[in-house]
């Protein structure tokens, strides 16, 4: 039972969850955060705790788009936004660093290799693109609904770069 319940969960939650077996069309792209209309709901488009009308966490959607140093990363299966990670430029070991800030997805996509290859491939073209190419990636503290058993686990200190009121 705690072979099964605790040290096999990660394969257990991605069971039957092929991308494949779906026919998904995925798209990864960066968010349009002035596309207020969409960027407000990406929690419920998630199913995450900041869905305004129902998550715990409602009151932190317009924050997002109100301090324009955050920025997010969307999946989509077709046209349907499915999941998302907010994320945002921080000072880890005095470097300019990207951090993905817990990645949601719905239920039916979670624990797919496959997109979370696809969300680190667009952090990397997000890095790229403000001309920062090695700019290192990472995670942040919070449950995600990807498997990150591949990546190494390290803590770190850090500090968000950018305000919007200029305190920086």
């Amino acid at each position: 039972k705690n072979h099964v319940l605790q040290m096999r969960l990660d394969e257990m939650r991605s069971a039957n969850q092929s991308i494949e077996d779906m026919q998904m069309q995925m798209t990864v792209r960066k968010v349009d955060m002035n596309d207020i209309e969409h960027s407000l709901f990406l929690g419920n488009h998630s199913s995450c705790c900041t869905a305004v009308g129902s998550g715990c966490n409602q009151w932190t959607a317009p924050e997002y788009i109100l301090f324009k140093m955050m920025s997010a990363i969307e999946v989509l299966d077709g046209k349907n936004p499915i999941g998302n990670t907010m994320c945002y430029i921080a000072d880890i070991d005095g470097k300019p660093s990207l951090i993905l800030d817990n990645i949601e997805l719905k239920q039916k996509y979670q624990y797919s290799d496959d997109i979370m290859d696809a969300i680190v491939e667009c952090a990397q073209k997000i890095a790229k693109d403000i001309g920062k190419p090695d700019m290192p990636i990472f995670a942040g503290p919070n449950r995600h609904k990807v498997n990150m058993n591949k990546y190494e686990l390290q803590t770190k200190d850090f500090r968000v770069l950018g305000d919007t009121e200029g305190n920086s």
